[in-house]
């Protein structure tokens, strides 16, 4: 009777490790398990990044903006460094490096 008792006892330990283990393995693998949530939180702080750059880039890019709509002097420095612009009365001379 006690060893009836025991094995049962014995029994149900590894029943209940069992189910405990194969619940475990389910809630990390699963496809909204804690693998998954760790992947998804690391897309989810790149994409942050990815978004406290481009509103740094896009206020760049409305400075710079509001500095060519009030400076002639400006405007005219990009066209002619950026877009290889000059005056009518001007000549253009390219220099290359060897």
């Amino acid at each position: 009777m006690k060893r009836e008792k025991n094995r049962l006892g014995k029994i149900k330990l590894l029943a209940a490790i069992i189910l405990v283990l194969a619940g475990t393995l389910f809630i990390i693998f699963t496809n909204n398990g804690l693998a998954d949530y760790f992947r998804l939180k690391g897309e989810v702080q790149e994409l942050h990044h990815e978004i406290k750059s481009a509103k740094m880039q896009l206020e760049e890019l409305r400075n710079e903006i509001d500095s060519l709509k009030s400076s002639k002097a400006k405007i005219e420095r990009v066209a002619r460094e950026e877009y290889m612009m000059k005056n009518k009365n001007e000549e253009a001379f390219r220099v290359e490096e060897k």
